[in-house]
């Protein structure tokens, strides 16, 4: 899946362990209750998405990602801003 482009897609659920998302685009995606356990996400855009409650997700994961002020994530997470 890498390099995919999820715009504005609806995810809800989806399975993406294990899955390698470099430089995918889930921007405006939703995300509630996807899995992410072991997915790289370097480069992976989640500006406007919905995932706070996504399941898997560690800091280290979203580190090598980035999102924006509307990026929804799971308590006690964060993501760096997209330049």
């Amino acid at each position: 899946l890498r390099d995919v482009n999820a715009f504005g897609a609806v995810l809800t659920g989806a399975d993406f362990s294990g899955s390698n998302l470099t430089h995918a685009s889930f921007v405006g995606a939703y995300l509630q209750g996807a899995s992410f356990y072991g997915a790289v996400l370097a480069g992976a855009n989640f500006s406007g998405a919905e995932m706070s409650r996504a399941r898997g997700l560690s800091q280290r994961q979203l580190d090598e990602a980035c999102g924006d002020q509307s990026t929804t994530l799971p308590p006690g997470l964060r993501i760096p801003a997209c330049r």
